[in-house]
């Protein structure tokens, strides 16, 4: 984090238990929180939570989409989305029940139920 605010934003980490002359506190927990909501996809940060790789960003995947339409084939660097299976079992149930009333709801209107 103290490397992301220096290279960043150009803040002096330290300065959270520092004061100005009228008693204020140069740096506040808000300040810190609002400039590490939304780094850039190439900070120290960003690229040590992601696997010592920069994030990708829109043009990055718009080029690789380039790639992919002259070539064929997925670009080599082009990140692997990853797959939540807790969430995709989830929406495979999902699918089942939905298909299921489906057929339950067609077999009805020809059996004129409905």
């Amino acid at each position: 984090m103290e490397a992301h605010l220096s290279a960043v934003h150009g803040i002096r980490y330290s300065d959270r238990w520092r004061f100005d002359d009228a008693g204020q506190r140069r740096l506040t927990l808000r300040e810190i929180w609002v400039r590490l909501q939304y780094p850039p996809n190439d900070s120290p940060i960003v690229i040590a939570l992601n696997k010592d790789q920069p994030r990708w960003g829109h043009v990055e995947y718009l080029l690789s989409d380039i790639w992919k339409a002259w070539t064929g084939k997925d670009h080599p660097a082009r990140p692997i989305p990853r797959v939540q299976p807790k969430q995709s079992a989830a929406r495979d149930r999902r699918i089942r029940q939905l298909k299921k009333q489906f057929a339950e709801r067609n077999r009805a209107i020809e059996a004129g139920e409905i």
